[in-house]
């Protein structure tokens, strides 16, 4: 797919129709795995597409294939990208996370994300779904934090290990009621 139409974004929004009993010849498995490996080592901003093409992976139908095709057309558009790190950079850790309500429409669980980056270069970043389905946004986002929060804590206790104590923590959430919840620990209803 060397030669393909680049695409500008690694997953898209609408699915393709196809009939649930059509079989695919199509490397699906290792198409993804590649893609797994890729995602997992040097290319986080492809994490939430391979993980949704995924969940697919035992009956692939054409939008599985799509979407996977589309994931390689990104790449492929943007093979110079890849994360860079400096050696004069500020040992600041800084965290970023979010979550999306009840996005997986079959299970209705939400999937999170989260990046944790040290100076300026990302170091650990995840995109996967919520073990449980949560009940509000507000607790999307409060257990995509309790996640990023406990990597962030493995990481900086690590890094105490190797006596390359970071500067500064900073932890970034997007949702106001669950930076409420995680500073005060009480959650209030609206009636």
């Amino acid at each position: 797919m060397d030669k393909c139409k680049h695409a500008q974004t690694p997953a898209g929004e609408g699915e393709v129709e196809c009939d649930k009993e059509e079989k695919l010849m199509y490397p699906y498995s290792e198409a993804v795995d590649s893609l797994l490996y890729l995602s997992t080592r040097t290319r986080p901003d492809i994490a939430f597409a391979v993980i949704k093409a995924s969940r697919n992976m035992e009956n692939p139908q054409k939008r599985d294939i799509v979407a996977v095709k589309r994931i390689f057309r990104y790449l492929s558009g943007t093979i110079e990208d890849g994360l860079c790190y400096r050696f004069d950079s500020n040992l600041k850790l800084t965290s970023f996370c979010d979550s999306d309500y009840a996005g997986d429409l079959e299970t209705r669980k939400s999937t999170i994300g989260y990046v944790i980056k040290l100076g300026d270069g990302p170091i650990a970043w995840c995109s996967r779904r919520q073990p449980i389905v949560a009940l509000s946004s507000t607790e999307a986002e409060f257990i995509a934090a309790a996640e990023c929060c406990k990597h962030t804590m493995y990481i900086k206790t690590l890094l105490g290990e190797l006596n390359a104590k970071p500067e500064d923590v900073l932890f970034k959430i997007d949702n106001q009621s669950a930076i409420a919840l995680i500073k005060t620990g009480v959650f209030n209803k609206k009636v």
